[in-house]
């Protein structure tokens, strides 16, 4: 960035006053905690309700007041002073998420931007959304405005991660601290990438990848004391445990989903031997993609630090996997799986 940030800094917000570097009503001191971003996540006459800063002499100067005021010359300032990061307030970060979810699909799309740094977008707003939907403490449903929400992230998220690069950057970003939200953000990025070796068309891979990413959703009705139990959880808590999938179930059934979705989040314990629960399922009845989110699931649990088990290296819970449950889990899917984790070094 350019030392001198006075002209870039000087151009109005909304209401086309001068901003100067030196006027301290509209700057903040550097210790004010300010979160920096790409100025080419900012769209011009987009409705952002959040606040723009440069960094000008160690203070944080106004720039654009909401996006609203946020305009194709203020984007063109910062490009020809080479401004590459702009910042927003910490208390403003809720708000910013909200407008990067309703503008993911054209940060995703902007090649301008780092393929990191739209995985780093792409697996933020994700788990922002998703732990959202898990501490609402929901009462029995997942709401339709959420639902809409995860949707248009699911939809728009699917054609980022089928392009070459992109799931290798999302892999270095990959939480394997075990909270519910996370695991279900992991397993949606998985499942999408496994679902890419077949030959579905979008509409289905939407739908399969919202079961997958909403398929322990029923462990938000389920007490934190037994979901993070340290120990061997007793015959009871294990029952309990056990409903989470009809559980989550439950709560999607108002929702637009397709019975192939709603299936992933039933039946996604079931094994390809009968073991598995709620129904004992065999091989014949498991469709490919509940096959997927089945697998991945047990994958992505293995290499998490649980409150009740430490985490497997990959080639450990691959070994595990192979070794113990090649009569439980698909092992053509579990070969594309290696395969994918092999080619993008998902960790």
């Amino acid at each position: 960035m350019p030392h001198d940030m006075s002209g870039v800094a000087s151009t109005a917000s909304n209401t086309g006053t001068p901003i100067k570097a030196g006027a301290l009503a509209n700057s903040r001191s550097e210790s004010q905690e300010c979160f920096e971003i790409s100025p080419l996540m900012l769209f011009p006459e987009t409705q952002g309700q959040f606040t723009v800063y440069l960094k000008v002499e160690g203070k944080m100067v106004l720039y654009a007041d909401g996006l609203k005021g946020f305009t194709e010359d203020h984007q063109h300032r910062l490009y020809d002073f080479g401004v590459d990061r702009v910042y927003v307030r910490s208390e403003e970060r809720q708000s910013y998420q909200r407008y990067v979810e309703d503008n993911l699909g054209r940060i995703l799309e902007n090649d301008k931007i780092s393929v990191e740094e739209r995985a780093d977008v792409f697996y933020s707003a994700s788990l922002s959304l998703i732990q959202e939907s898990y501490e609402q403490k929901l009462s029995g449903s997942l709401q339709s405005e959420h639902f809409n929400r995860i949707t248009g992230l699911v939809e728009e998220s699917l054609g980022f991660l089928r392009r070459g690069g992109s799931l290798k950057a999302v892999s270095g970003l990959i939480n394997h601290d075990y909270y519910t939200y996370n695991h279900c953000v992991n397993v949606f990025v998985l499942t999408a990438a496994l679902l890419n070796t077949y030959d579905y068309k979008h509409k289905d891979r939407t739908q399969f990848c919202l079961g997958a990413i909403l398929h322990d959703l029923g462990k938000s009705m389920i007490s934190l004391a037994i979901i993070n139990k340290p120990g061997k959880l007793d015959p009871l808590e294990r029952m309990i445990i056990e409903t989470h999938p009809v559980k989550g179930a439950a709560m999607c059934t108002q929702l637009p989903l397709s019975s192939e979705a709603l299936n992933i989040i039933l039946f996604h314990h079931e094994r390809l031997d009968g073991s598995g629960y709620p129904a004992g399922m065999v091989r014949s009845d498991i469709p490919v993609p509940l096959r997927i989110v089945a697998l991945v699931d047990v994958y992505d649990a293995l290499t998490s630090d649980r409150p009740y088990a430490r985490q497997r290296t990959p080639v450990d819970a691959l070994s595990l996997i192979r070794e113990e449950m090649g009569k439980q889990l698909d092992m053509d899917i579990f070969k594309r799986l290696v395969h994918i984790l092999s080619e993008t070094e998902i960790t």
